[in-house]
């Protein structure tokens, strides 16, 4: 499988694996094609990365986005632009700075903040591993951690420094727009590839070290898949979300400030009908990107292809997401799968996490 065509297009052909600091500034960026080399064709030495406490990320540049519907509630329009006022999009006047693109890097993952706009995000481009000083790291050639807590992330991500974080909810819902503006197609394993997804345990990162920052797949399920540089988008471990919780029915969101208890989020979405299978339809709220709002047993008949779960149980216990799929996901994986499931003491070996900034 290969690179779509939209490499000399904004923000796509802007997304860059590179090397960060702590303290957030970018120490070099990696080779295009090969990101075992910096991007002046010396190679890199991950030993020495890692003792700096230095990250591999991408970096995604700040976009604006529309998410709009028809009075039944279908989408009849949603995507992505570099600059929606230079292209001939109706509406352009309606397109926003995506969410993502809002936060607070002066404090801490735990700590209320006041966001404010930003040129870049970053999101691991491995999955996440924590090292031994307890820190949410990416770094090539790492068991990625799982079987942990949304809150042991979110402690591990405290401890690499201010700003940074595990995966938020308003980043995937970008990348998941970005995916679908450049593909247009609700089937990301046929357009990727199928992923790891038929193992019988996590593999080490890195596997797509020598792809760089180009798209990457096979019709193999034992391959990892690399989405501009973003390394298992799906498939490996799963991802858990931060900056999203259901408190049991009800969907709540935050840009900053991620907590358990839901102090400082804003509820996007009064109801949420629980339901388990391939998603078919997805929530309306323009802010409620693509949780499900129905799901069915087969994925024969149009919708999104992977599976999605919202649940709820009538005991008052909050949930939270997981997105993208494990070694054993099979058909179910892609960028769009989102499953749910009990915030306070949920862990599992499938899922893992990815830090973020």
């Amino acid at each position: 499988m290969s690179e779509h065509n939209l490499n000399q297009v904004a923000p796509w052909g802007q997304l860059a694996r590179c090397v960060v600091n702590p303290d957030h500034s970018v120490a070099y960026f990696l080779d295009a094609d090969n990101s075992n080399l910096k991007s002046d064709g010396t190679e890199v030495d991950w030993e020495e990365v890692e003792t700096l406490s230095q990250n591999a990320m991408v970096q995604i540049p700040k976009a604006y986005s529309v998410k709009k519907y028809d009075a039944d509630g279908n989408i009849f329009h949603f995507g992505v632009s570099g600059d929606p006022q230079a292209t001939d999009y109706v509406g352009a006047d309606e397109w926003e700075i995506d969410h993502a693109f809002f936060r607070d890097r002066s404090v801490h993952v735990d700590a209320a903040g006041t966001p404010v706009e930003v040129d870049h995000r970053y999101i691991g481009a491995f999955l996440g591993w924590i090292d031994p000083q307890g820190k949410l790291r990416s770094l090539p050639n790492k068991t990625p951690r799982g079987s942990i807590t949304i809150q042991a992330v979110r402690d591990a991500a405290k401890a690499m420094g201010l700003g940074w974080t595990q995966l938020d909810y308003y980043l995937w819902r970008f990348i998941q727009m970005l995916y679908i503006t450049e593909y247009g197609h609700p089937d990301s394993q046929s357009q990727i590839g199928l992923g790891y997804t038929s193992g019988a345990a996590s593999v080490s990162t890195g596997g797509t070290l020598e792809r760089g920052n180009n798209t990457y797949g096979s019709t193999a399920d034992a391959v990892q898949v690399s989405y501009r540089g973003i390394e298992d988008i799906y498939g490996n471990l799963a991802v858990m979300l931060d900056g999203c919780r259901s408190p049991n029915g009800p969907l709540d969101v935050s840009n900053v400030y991620f907590n358990n208890g839901g102090t400082g989020y804003e509820r996007i979405s009064a109801s949420l009908s629980m339901n388990l299978g391939n998603i078919r339809t997805i929530r309306t709220e323009p802010k409620s990107g693509f949780i499900p709002r129905t799901s069915g047993l087969t994925n024969t008949t149009g919708g999104l292809y992977d599976s999605g779960r919202n649940y709820s149980d009538g005991y008052g216990h909050v949930y939270f997401y997981f997105v993208g799929g494990a070694y054993s996901s099979g058909m179910g994986a892609g960028v769009f799968r989102t499953l749910s499931s009990r915030l306070d003491l949920y862990t599992s070996a499938e899922v893992g996490c990815r830090l973020c900034l």
